[in-house]
């Protein structure tokens, strides 16, 4: 048996749930002990000795005199005595001195019939002087010879008193452990209504402790756990074994589950069974450790499953452990179309298949997308966010709640995976949000990855078709070992010679160089039908790809098949580099042998057509493409002036010429034609064009059209071809355009010229003929009026000229003098016009220059010597002929004087006749007059010019003298030239080329 002091220990390290316990045990013993009623051993001597023999409690019997005459076995032993340290000894020797007092007068009161209390509680020292405390109840009776006896009935309540002391020195400290223990405590009766809660259950249920006081516990259990719960109860009543802690859901008083780990133990209260429990709130762990087997699941699923729809299922089926996902889609957006597809999504309402594209502007979705921001919507903050215009409603059938989190990749949201409840409000809360968005990141991340496998798998795919199914040659040239890039450019060509082997080709390839097999030259040079010492083609080639970053780009060569058949090859190749080290090169061949051969006969035949012109070659043309490409129809035409209609030049369908037409551009194929600026194909034109009548007429269904261009490049018509099936061969077609593209864009542009020119010139000849037309006219209806007034001045001058005073006569002199002038201005006029238009005819013959300035002087002597002016002319020869038009001539130096005279205020003008250093004949026209600037001198002989003007001039005059001499002399093909110094004077000279001397 321990020592009060181990077992107070011991007690102390109990948890409250085992000191509850105990006391519990405690109390049923009391009630137990003090349910014995007193028994009359009279009655049954056996009776009387088998419940002795066989309690659990100390028996003795005390004689009249305190002597021991009985004690049981189990007495011995709670005493640690053996039965010869007891029998026979007097009782009061094993009591201390005041327990004595108490049992002798509780002894005597007894026998005097008194009533006494059944009980008393003492200290005895037992054999090994342990102190140990009793319960003694005694009980008189007498037995067979009439004698009073004393049973005592020894109940050992060491351990219970212990106990309580401790509960009763601790019973502060265990309700404040109770009260703010982290775990909800609750006590339940038998109809399962709560006795007491402490706090924190009532934190964890959110329920105040006046509701849940007498509440029915079962109220608070799910669905799931209620079965559970009672059954284990109705069992640990009956005293089955069941687990006294195991997981529960509760429900909190706003319906939301929880998970809880509840442990329960049975306690005997006043005789009544009561459950104690403790209540764990584990959801938050629970959430944890299952979104670690989701995440872990899902990074599984990540390695294992290759479809992305198929991924998804396992999201959402993984995610159904912890939230309801029965409404949950994951929609990916194109920024391209501005749209939304679904490769997953299952909902109650709504049905969408990954197919279906949708622009969902202003939804839910395409907010959280915008944003990049995970939210949770109820029908508050959706209509917080209608408010705001960040939304317009929900799109399809209304939910209650909708959780929404953007998927990111590479810091670019690229979807939104969503879940939603149509019936309950309080489906989801923040926390849900928060594993939404720790999911959406592995699921971002996955998304990513499985884009990036299924483009390399897709690339993979694509890349072992193109090499299977391309109709061009594709190859792989090993390089063994691999060339050190940093070696001269002429060690690595030999290098690349030397060490390429075809490590792969295509069908294609194989066929282009006549192979009986796709193994036939694997691992052998890969310039076996080639020698590059030879073909400088292929060495230039070679050179290119080193000199070009290792990369050519169609690069054309002359080789050779397997069967020594020339081919001529467009190239294309690349270098795959690892560390400075060529180690393999990628080529693609392209067979263009028949191209070429194509070409030049359509080269020849675009030469025979290129020689035609105007209608002629546009008939042509249309005609020649019709028949060669195989097409329906065929037509070339030219842009209005405003590009907004364009005519036919030449139509025709596959045998015939058709009238030309003229058609809008505007939702014309033909627009989009000239927009790309490039040869376009459109199939399925119709559709693409369904208003366009003529395309439904002819019932077409391709449009191939090339623009053309003129030489700045800006548009000015295009060739088109029509068939009411496929082009065939459109490569070749298109290259057929090229060809013919630029020559029609040259005819069209000549054509333009040609009828601009000729427009110019019907424009110009209706403009001389209408100024020859005014001239004409003008210079009859002011000659003709002048010259009546000359003759009538005349003869008035003679018939009134003794009668007349001399201011009149000089007044006769002026109208005379100005009537001349403006017949000489008109005459001017007239000459300069038919100088311009070409129309002044001339008459050259044999002139003598001497006799015509001879002439002239007579005719200019008066008016000079008027202004007292010298008029001097000298030459050392006697005759000095030209061949020239004599009147041209001497209107030019009638001109010459005349200008002499007028710019002359004194002085003279000399005029003299030589034949210079090269036997040229040569006439100058000196003066003294007013000279002329150097900057004046550059346009003197422009029209109208004079070097004052305005109210500036002192001389009159039209500006036209000086322009028509140099006219004059032109035409005779003579040169005048000047020397002028500003008040000094002029030089002129005429010169007369060698040509023209007789």
């Amino acid at each position: 048996m321990k020592s009060n002091g181990s077992l107070i220990s011991d007690l102390e390290l109990r948890s409250k749930e085992e000191l509850i316990e105990e006391i519990s045990k405690l109390k049923s013993m009391v009630e137990n002990f003090q349910s014995i009623n007193s028994i009359d051993f009279n009655k049954s001597v056996e009776l009387s000795s088998l419940i002795v023999e066989n309690s659990h409690d100390g028996i003795m019997i005390i004689g009249d005199n305190y002597f021991i005459e009985y004690v049981n076995t189990r007495l011995c032993e709670i005493t640690n005595n053996v039965l010869e340290d007891i029998l026979h000894k007097d009782f009061r020797d094993i009591l201390g001195p005041n327990e004595k007092d108490i049992i002798i007068e509780r002894y005597n009161n007894r026998r005097k019939g008194k009533k006494i209390t059944n009980s008393i509680e003492i200290p005895i020292l037992s054999k090994n002087n342990e102190h140990k405390i009793f319960e003694i109840r005694g009980t008189l009776f007498t037995n067979s010879n009439g004698d009073i006896k004393t049973l005592v009935q020894f109940k050992d309540i060491t351990e219970r008193k212990l106990t309580e002391e401790v509960i009763l020195q601790s019973e502060e400290k265990f309700r404040s452990i109770v009260e703010n223990s982290h775990l909800g405590i609750l006590i339940v009766g038998n109809d399962f209504r709560f006795e007491y809660v402490n706090d924190r259950l009532c934190e964890i249920l959110q329920v105040d402790k006046k509701t849940l006081s007498g509440d029915d516990f079962r109220k608070y259990l799910s669905k799931e756990s209620l079965d559970l719960v009672v059954d284990r109860y109705i069992k640990r009543q009956n005293g089955d074994d069941v687990p006294s802690e195991y997981e529960v859901k509760l429900l909190k008083s706003n319906g939301e589950e929880i998970i809880a780990r509840l442990s329960s133990t049975t306690i005997n209260v006043s005789n009544t069974k009561k459950t104690i429990a403790q209540i764990l709130d584990i959801t938050e762990n629970v959430k944890k450790e299952k979104l670690q087997k989701v995440l872990l699941k899902i990074s599984q699923a990540v390695n294992e499953v290759n479809n992305l729809s198929e991924f998804l299922a396992i999201v959402r089926e993984e995610l159904a452990v912890t939230i309801d996902t029965t409404n949950f889609y994951v929609a990916m957006y194109d920024s391209a179309s501005d749209t939304y597809t679904f490769p997953y999504h299952v909902d109650e309402f709504d049905v969408i298949d990954e197919f279906t594209q949708l622009e969902l502007k202003e939804s839910l979705t395409d907010y959280v997308r915008r944003k990049n921001k995970a939210i949770l919507v109820d029908s508050e903050i959706q209509a917080k966010l209608e408010e705001q215009k960040e939304i317009k409603g929900i799109v399809g059938e209304f939910s209650q709640v909708w959780l929404g989190v953007p998927l990111v990749v590479d810091n670019s949201v690229v979807g939104v995976m969503c879940i939603q409840n149509y019936s309950n409000d309080n489906a989801y809360n923040l926390n849900d949000l928060e594993l939404l968005k720790i999911i959406s990141e592995n699921v971002s991340s996955a998304i990513w990855k499985k884009q990036i496998v299924d483009k390399l798998t897709e690339s993979e795919r694509r890349y072992r078709d193109f090499i299977t199914k391309s109709s061009e040659g594709i190859y792989r040239i090993d390089l063994d070992p691999p060339i050190n890039l940093a070696l001269p450019q002429n060690q690595q060509l030999k290098q690349i010679f030397k060490n390429g082997i075809l490590g792969e080709y295509n069908n294609s390839f194989a066929k282009m160089y006549a192979l009986k097999s796709l193994n036939e030259i694997t691992g052998k040079k890969f310039n076996i039908f080639q020698d590059y010492n030879s073909s400088k083609e292929i060495y230039n080639s070679a050179l290119e790809f080193v000199n070009n970053s290792y990369k050519i780009t169609d690069i054309e060569t002359t080789e050779y098949n397997s069967n020594g058949e020339k081919l001529n090859i467009l190239n294309n190749a690349t270098g795959i580099i690892k560390d400075n080290f060529l180690t393999s090169i990628w080529g693609i061949k392209k067979d263009i042998t028949d191209r070429k051969r194509l070409q030049n006969v359509l080269r020849q035949i675009a030469e025979g057509i290129s020689s035609l012109t105007g209608d002629s070659f546009f008939k042509s043309l249309v005609h020649f493409l019709s028949e060669t490409l195989l097409v329906d129809y065929a037509f070339i035409a030219q842009l209005s002036d405003d590009k907004k209609t364009a005519s036919t030049l030449a139509y025709c369908d596959s045998e015939n010429l058709i009238e030309n037409f003229d058609f809008p551009l505007k939702k014309c194929p033909s627009k989009e034609v000239l927009k790309k600026n490039t040869t376009t194909i459109i199939r399925n034109v119709q559709n693409e064009f369904p208003d366009e009548k003529f395309l439904k007429k002819l019932n077409i269904s391709t449009f191939m059209g090339r623009p053309l261009v003129d030489s700045e490049g800006n548009p000015i018509g295009l060739i088109v071809l029509l068939k009411v099936g496929e082009i065939q061969n459109v490569e070749f077609t298109k290259s057929v355009l090229e060809i013919f593209a630029s020559r029609s864009s040259a005819e069209i542009e000549r054509l333009q010229y040609v009828k601009d020119i000729v427009d110019a010139k019907n424009e110009a000849e209706r403009s001389n003929n209408l100024k020859s037309d005014f001239l004409a006219q003008m210079s009859h209806e002011i000659r003709t009026p002048v010259n009546t007034i000359l003759s009538f001045t005349s003869l008035l001058k003679e018939s009134l000229e003794n009668k007349l005073e001399n201011d009149l006569k000089d007044s006769f002199n002026i109208i005379d003098n100005g009537g001349r002038r403006l017949i000489r201005t008109i005459d001017l006029i007239l000459d300069v016009s038919q100088i311009q238009s070409g129309t002044l005819k001339l008459e050259p013959s044999k002139i003598d220059l001497i006799e015509i300035i001879n002439d002239l002087i007579s005719e200019f002597k008066q008016p000079a010597s008027k202004k007292k002016l010298d008029l001097i002319f000298t030459s050392d020869l006697t005759k000095l002929n030209v061949w020239a038009d004599n009147y041209t001539i001497t209107q030019a130096f009638a001109n010459l004087i005349h200008n002499a005279i007028k710019y002359t205020a004194n002085g003279s003008i000399k005029i003299s006749a030589r034949k210079n250093e090269n036997k040229e004949a040569c006439i100058d026209f000196t003066d003294t007059g007013v000279g002329m600037s150097e900057e004046f001198l550059t346009k003197l002989f422009e029209p109208f010019s004079q070097e004052e003007t305005g109210y500036t001039r002192k001389f009159e005059g039209t500006g036209l003298g000086l322009t028509l001499v140099r006219n004059y002399c032109e035409l005779n093909d003579a040169e005048i030239s000047v020397c002028s110094k500003k008040n000094q004077g002029s030089t002129f000279t005429v010169t007369f080329k060698n040509k023209n001397h007789s």
